[in-house]
């Protein structure tokens, strides 16, 4: 080392050459570089969409949701399964590890869902698809000293007018929870009429139903038949 030092301080032609190739290659690896200002991910997501009209959310669940997770559980190269049953829907998405080609794992997904046999004859054909990587353009907070249904109120009423807009075509909100009904009972009107928290549960499902009693379909028209009671 000392003697290849000695050698650049007696003949500084050499180094500069040296250095200005490194220079040179520098300045070509960098235009050569691919650069990105939002960096292209990878795509990891898999989803399988069901749509059964006429089934309500617990419908959707039992009879098509739990079954294809089922029937993809074991299939190898999937993180994590994240479900969603709602009214004629149904929605399963898959998070693979990234191991494995996205391309081979949507085929094991689209041969095990095609497998099932059990689902409800009236549901649609299972339409089975990978999610393309997307990037952030950018994040927008709602604050002020309003309530959260305000707050709320706003943000579904700002996201309407991006979408009417043309520009913008996926928009995620965020930061406040999904509406729920509390039932509270004192303890004093519970031991007054002789009440268990049971008896109350029962009562409260018997007279909030929504089942769904199939379709008539005519030349003209479809009619749904759904029997619902809200109390």
């Amino acid at each position: 080392m000392k003697k290849l030092i000695t050698i650049f301080v007696n003949t500084p032609f050499y180094a500069n050459i040296i250095i200005a190739i490194l220079l040179a290659g520098g300045l070509f690896s960098y235009h050569s570089m691919k650069k990105s200002f939002f960096p292209e991910r990878s795509p990891r997501f898999i989803t399988v969409r069901v749509f059964y009209p006429g089934a309500s959310p617990k419908e959707m669940d039992e009879g098509v949701t739990t079954r294809v997770e089922e029937a993809i559980r074991g299939i190898v190269g999937i993180k994590e399964i994240k479900s969603t049953s709602s009214e004629n829907f149904s929605l399963v998405k898959i998070e693979t590890t990234g191991v494995y080609d996205l391309n081979e794992t949507l085929t094991e997904v689209k041969n095990a869902v095609d497998g099932i046999s059990s689902l409800p004859s009236a549901a649609e054909r299972p339409i089975i698809s990978k999610q393309r990587s997307t990037t952030w353009a950018m994040n927008l907070s709602i604050t002020g000293k309003g309530d959260l249904k305000s707050l709320k109120k706003y943000a579904y009423k700002i996201e309407d007018d991006f979408y009417a807009s043309g520009i913008i075509s996926q928009i995620n909100l965020s930061g406040f929870p999904s509406v729920e009904i509390s039932v509270e009972i004192s303890e004093e009107n519970l031991l007054r009429y002789k009440l268990t928290f049971d008896e109350i549960q029962r009562a409260i499902a018997v007279n909030n139903t929504d089942i769904s009693g199939g379709m008539i379909k005519s030349g003209k028209e479809e009619i749904l038949i759904r029997s619902r009671a809200r109390s």
